[in-house]
């Protein structure tokens, strides 16, 4: 067997896989078994890198039918996967829009006691809420418990 036939072998394979698996990765998704999805797009995606790394780069046009056939499981892979895919986009934004550690020792320090899943705009509406506007505190002003107490016996006034 030549090197080509055993790369053309390895990319069918792969698409086997990729196809094998994304019928698994709907049926757990449907059974609600997130586990076993991830294990099954985990595999996918190792199946990917078997398919291009089984792509000479010498000699690309020799794959064409073969990536034709790929992009099409992958494209299946993506649709099935899209409420994982969702899910985990909407965690990466929540996460980058997760209000700052300092803004929540902050807020503590004003005597919140709230819900802990704040955004950065929604901590900073709340700080200046609760602060009424009537109190400022500098950078400077972040390592002097003195500034913090100040601002404590304002918000009892």
């Amino acid at each position: 067997m030549s090197k080509f036939q055993k790369q053309a072998e390895t990319r069918q394979s792969a698409i086997r896989s990729i196809v094998r698996d994304t019928q698994e990765l709907r049926e757990s998704i449907a059974d609600g078994d997130m586990a076993n999805a991830k294990l099954c797009m985990d595999a996918i995606k190792q199946s990917r890198r078997y398919f291009e790394a089984a792509v000479d780069s010498k000699h690309p046009s020799l794959a064409d039918a073969d990536q034709v056939q790929f992009t099409a499981a992958w494209v299946g892979y993506l649709d099935a996967a899209e409420p994982i895919l969702a899910e985990v986009r909407a965690a990466k934004e929540r996460e980058a829009n997760a209000a700052t550690d300092k803004q929540m020792d902050y807020l503590s320090i004003l005597g919140y006691s709230g819900r802990k899943d704040l955004t950065k705009q929604e901590a900073s509406d709340l700080i200046d809420t609760m602060k009424g506007g009537r109190h400022y505190i500098t950078a400077e002003d972040n390592d002097d418990p003195e500034a913090f107490e100040s601002v404590r016996r304002a918000m009892q006034m």
